[in-house]
């Protein structure tokens, strides 16, 4: 019971967190609209593509949010994003430093 207690808790609260980000949208007029999301994409070009950030690394570093923002950026799809981005060599290579990291070398990736 308290677990269907707490999802519905959560399901709220992500309801809630969307609703106040739309919301907020609604109050810009279209050059506003426009420039915050071509801040947004600025950033997020620069911290993924060229600074190869995680995910945590982009909302800390690059945008300097604090830990409060990590549920919220992911209920808005941002980890989903983050997490698309990366090419099967970057995961290859990924993978591979935390083997070798790990002393497990034997099971390295081609």
């Amino acid at each position: 019971m308290q677990i269907e207690n707490d999802y519905l808790l959560e399901e709220e609260y992500e309801k809630d967190i969307k609703n106040s980000i739309e919301n907020f949208w609604n109050t810009l007029n279209q050059q506003e609209k426009l420039y915050a999301f071509c801040a947004v994409i600025s950033k997020l070009t620069d911290a993924e593509l060229n600074e190869k950030k995680s995910y945590r690394g982009v909302l800390y570093e690059k945008f300097g949010f604090g830990p409060e923002s990590y549920h919220i950026a992911q209920i808005s799809g941002f980890i989903q994003l983050h997490n698309s981005i990366y090419s099967k060599s970057d995961i290859t290579n990924i993978i591979n430093t935390y083997l070798k990291e790990n002393n497990l070398d034997n099971l390295e990736l081609k």
